[in-house]
């Protein structure tokens, strides 16, 4: 016989009774879940008691929980015991409470804590990764971040932990994802890149940057990534403040084909046009340069001659006149 909290058993000579939370089984095919934990077998011959006990029928567990058992259990207590008990589970009862009120919410229902994730690469806030490799996500332009989202979820970047992390997820909900990064502002760290590099190879580097080359067809960076290269709303990314060598991995990739963007691809076309050195003096130079106090993107892109078709961005159709 294995009895629940207040099983009562009477003289039945034939009953066995196995009662307790979930389970609790008669040979009258009952459950404690039907009639509850305080149990009245009549004498003689029935298995259970009809007047008073089944009309009391109380799901103790379920419905109204160790109340109903405290309720009795004071009852049964004689009164000056009971004068003592009553201020004791009042008082228990108020510590609970307070326990309850104190305790702080598991995490919040929000961004921060759904982009987690994202931190152990990108670093805190998305201010970058220690290692040089993982670029800063805090203040990009949100269309930006959005499209580079895009292209690990359709196949034009490669990287298979971000494929994984963003294959589950909504086009809607990679948007909510991006402008919540774009949102932070956060201070920038001092340039730290220090490769060998002659003053003639960042002079080259410089001029590549600010002025282009009329002989090979190149723009200026600063004509689509804005003249303090902080970037440009809503799509193009500043080129400050990032690693050497994540510049200098981004720059090989679209060489290599590795990277891409939406149709047509600028800046695929814009390194073919750069040899291999020259991109490195690019990277050197711009790794080296401090932020201007305002980091924010521009609002548009500087005026200038209109870019050749050859060079205009699919992801960025505001740099030729085109809606972003």
């Amino acid at each position: 016989m294995f009895v629940g909290h207040l099983t009562g058993i009477g003289h039945a000579a034939s009953v066995q009774v196995q009662s307790g939370h979930s389970g609790s089984v008669l040979l009258g095919g009952k459950s404690d879940l039907d009639i509850g934990h305080v149990l009245g077998i009549r004498k003689g011959r029935k298995a259970l008691g009809v007047t008073g006990t089944t009309e009391r029928k109380t799901r103790y567990c379920r419905r109204i929980g160790y109340l109903q058992w405290m309720r009795l259990f004071f009852s049964r207590l004689t009164k000056p015991t009971r004068l003592m008990a009553w201020p004791l589970a009042a008082w228990l009862s108020l510590v609970a409470a307070t326990t309850m009120a104190q305790t702080p919410a598991r995490f919040a229902d929000n961004m921060a804590e759904r982009t987690r994730a994202c931190m152990a690469c990108h670093g805190d806030q998305g201010r970058a990764g220690p290692d040089g490799y993982y670029p800063r996500l805090a203040g990009k332009p949100a269309g930006y971040l959005h499209n580079q989202l895009r292209n690990f979820a359709q196949g034009r970047r490669h990287y298979e932990l971000m494929a994984r992390l963003i294959d589950p997820l909504t086009d809607d909900y990679l948007g909510e994802m991006a402008r919540y990064f774009s949102s932070l502002e956060l201070p920038y760290p001092a340039p730290s890149a220090s490769n060998a590099i002659t003053p003639e190879r960042l002079a080259k580097g410089q001029q590549l940057v600010t002025q282009g080359d009329a002989s090979r067809g190149l723009p200026a960076c600063t004509q689509c990534h804005g003249t303090r290269l902080t970037g440009v709303q809503a799509n193009v990314p500043g080129l400050l403040g990032l690693p050497l060598d994540y510049l200098n991995a981004q720059l090989g990739a679209w060489q290599t084909g590795q990277r891409k963007a939406l149709a047509p691809d600028c800046m695929a076309e814009v390194v073919k046009r750069i040899p291999a050195e020259d991109l490195i003096a690019v990277s050197s130079w711009l790794a080296r340069q401090p932020l201007p106090s305002d980091t924010h993107p521009a609002a548009q892109a500087p005026q200038g001659k209109p870019l050749p078709q050859a060079l205009r961005c699919g992801s960025a159709p505001e740099l030729h006149g085109g809606k972003p």
